[in-house]
């Protein structure tokens, strides 16, 4: 039997390496006590816990001090506390939380006033974030992405907000997100010049950027009636996406410059080409238990799909590829299901009358190899392996647009 002095030497001695425990991993221990708040099941004791939680943890790593944030707002909300949710955010603004804090509550403050159709207090929030030098990209983003081109309730306000995004975002597709959206907003405000450098220093940053940076920039040139720079940006968004409007009026107006329209069609798929990288290769089994390799389709045109069962989006795409599959014998289909349910994903590709090559993600390819994070997410992959283009989500030109872009791929072999 342990003695009663024994029991408090045990005790002291867990204490102790408790202490230890969270000096020496104060992540690992603050995550766990955030876990443990957050498994509150009554809404009002959860709030508390949090709360005590942002105080206990002030070493906390701000990511996850930003996702308590979150989280006791959106209980607020869940109670139907909006007022509530208003008056804590804005003491805690008070308390000088993080920047990435103070980010996640302004965002929280901003939405909150769009939703209610608050032009003013939108408005509000909108110059305090300038005035108090604000410096976190996630609010800044949110914000001015409202003012430019979603509320439009102040484009010169957006146009400040964006600026300051585009001094402290990473460089890459953060800062040319913050770039197009000051190109855009000074464009709206009549401002050609500094539209004009926004939006090419924006394509510049990210050269296989979003298309609606290039549509924004030939906009602009198209306004300005610079018919060179104007063909030069529509190039340009032909070389990384199918786009067969912007395709016709490219062709239209090249020939209006007197250039040979066979020599055009040829530099853009060389441009396209040029630009495209072999995709990585990988070996998964198919529903049906076979393996299949990618490189094994060299030689081919390859449709490489990722899709979800339960997505609609995706069950249009497997319904737009039905068409391509019988009449090609260049051509491969490959679907990759990412549900990680075959019975589900065979029920609805057999629906979809999808035949060709279905293979189960268990390996995670989508995410870790080729950077899918929406569904239906589609590659299309020349003869040699290289994925010249990339169609993310279904809208009603897809259909054609695939047509298009496999023909063409299949024709130049």
């Amino acid at each position: 039997m342990t003695s009663r002095r024994g029991i408090g030497l045990l005790l002291i001695l867990a204490l102790l390496l408790g202490a230890c425990s969270r000096e020496e991993d104060p992540h690992r221990a603050s995550v766990q006590a955030y876990m443990k708040a957050l498994g509150e099941s009554d809404r009002a004791l959860k709030i508390a816990a949090l709360q005590t939680w942002l105080a206990d943890w002030p070493e906390a790593r701000p990511d996850l001090r930003a996702k308590a944030l979150r989280e006791i707002w959106n209980q607020h909300e869940a109670s139907k506390s909006l007022a509530a949710a208003r008056g804590w955010a804005r003491v805690e603004l008070g308390e000088e939380p993080s920047v990435q804090g103070r980010g996640m509550i302004y965002s929280l403050l901003y939405r909150d006033a769009v939703q209610a159709d608050s032009r003013t207090t939108a408005l509000n929030l909108a110059q305090e974030i300038l005035d108090t030098d604000l410096r976190e990209a996630g609010a800044l983003a949110v914000v001015a992405r409202s003012l430019i081109l979603d509320q439009r309730w102040d484009v010169d306000l957006g146009t400040r907000l964006a600026l300051r995004g585009a001094e402290i975002a990473e460089p890459g597709a953060a800062r040319a997100e913050f770039l197009d959206l000051a190109g855009w907003g000074s464009f709206q405000l009549g401002r050609g010049e500094d539209s004009r450098g926004y939006l090419e220093a924006a394509v510049a940053e990210l050269p296989r950027s979003d298309p609606s940076t290039l549509i924004h920039l030939a906009d602009l040139y198209e306004r300005l009636g610079d018919d060179e720079a104007l063909l030069g940006a529509w190039k340009q968004l032909l070389e990384r996406h199918m786009d067969l409007s912007v395709q016709a009026r490219a062709e239209s107006l090249h020939q209006v410059l007197g250039g040979d329209l066979e020599d055009f069609r040829k530099e853009i798929w060389a441009a396209r080409l040029d630009g495209a990288e072999i995709a990585p290769d990988f070996e998964l089994l198919d529903l049906e238990g076979r393996r299949h390799q990618l490189s094994g389709f060299r030689g081919r045109v390859v449709v490489l799909n990722f899709w979800h069962p339960t997505c609609d989006d995706c069950r249009k795409v497997l319904a737009a590829l039905r068409g391509l599959s019988a009449p090609l014998s260049e051509l491969a289909l490959i679907s990759v299901d990412t549900s990680h349910r075959p019975d589900m994903a065979r029920k609805v590709a057999g629906v979809q009358g999808a035949d060709w090559i279905l293979l189960d993600d268990d390996q995670n390819v989508s995410g870790q190899l080729f950077d899918v994070t929406d569904f239906p997410t589609t590659l299309f992959l020349d003869p040699k392996g290289r994925v010249v283009f990339r169609i993310e989500g279904f809208d009603a030109q897809d259909e054609q647009r695939i047509r298009e872009i496999v023909f063409s791929l299949v024709e130049r072999g």
